[in-house]
């Protein structure tokens, strides 16, 4: 991707983002609407802009020990604040907990009688997280695609569906009832098992979908939108990114 002339930006970023710098830039800079300095000016199109980007990092890090990267963008004027590129060294810093997790539980039916139960889920900050090594921009999506989720490009459900199906359950992970309420998202890796996800289930027919074909549909991805109120999710945007993922496990 190129990167317009107009776009000032940081060199040193290329460290951090690798090889998605280019998108991470452009999408950040165009999708900007307001100065971040003091001006607070609109920030039109045909304006020359600067983006300061603040890295928080635990590297270097410990074998075994994930290094993680959260990344605060600023978009200003060019003529108000030039490019600049931040880094703070955070030892502490770590993948979001469940805690950070946001969901919306629904059931689907397809070919006119079969219900599928299906929990969409964003963990909170997940586009601002990326590994040290890889192609992925987040920890997330590099963690469920190694658990056997299938990267989807097409947001419209019908073709999710397809590719889900195609690929048929993923053997590294698991869903389970924690109790009658409770269901969690468990990953399978190098032997060991870690709850992604808990979700409080207080829907019968969900539950009663579940029983019946037991299996869970899951999707998530950076850039997922969710309407917790209304329960509805809107999948386009993390389709666009490339960071959409789903997958059907067994519920052991």
């Amino acid at each position: 991707m190129k990167i317009p002339a107009n776009f000032d930006w940081p060199a040193g970023l290329r460290e951090f983002k690798q090889s998605d710098t280019e998108r991470y830039v452009f999408e950040t800079m165009d999708t900007a609407t307001q100065c971040a300095a003091e001006c607070g000016r609109p920030l039109l199109q045909t304006d020359s802009k600067a983006i300061t980007v603040d890295v928080f990092t635990n590297e270097p890090v410990q074998d075994g020990v994930i290094p993680v990267r959260r990344f605060k963008p600023y978009v200003t004027h060019a003529t108000c604040k030039g490019s600049e590129l931040t880094v703070r060294r955070d030892p502490g810093l770590a993948i979001p907990a469940e805690k950070d997790v946001t969901w919306v539980s629904a059931t689907m039916i397809v070919g006119g009688t079969e219900k599928i139960p299906i929990v969409v889920y964003r963990i909170a900050g997940s586009d601002q997280i990326s590994t040290a090594f890889g192609e992925r921009v987040d920890v997330q999506a590099e963690v469920m695609l190694g658990a056997g989720f299938a990267l989807i490009t097409d947001a419209e459900m019908w073709s999710l569906l397809t590719v889900v199906g195609e690929h048929g359950p993923t053997e590294q992970a698991y869903a389970r009832w924690a109790d009658a309420r409770h269901l969690q998202l468990v990953v399978i890796h190098d032997s060991e098992e870690d709850v992604v996800v808990s979700v409080d289930i207080d829907d019968d027919m969900f539950r009663e979908a579940a029983a019946a074909i037991g299996e869970v549909l899951w999707v998530t991805g950076t850039g997922v939108e969710l309407d917790i109120d209304n329960g509805t999710f809107v999948l386009e945007r993390a389709a666009a990114r490339g960071t959409l993922l789903a997958a059907t496990t067994p519920i052991r």
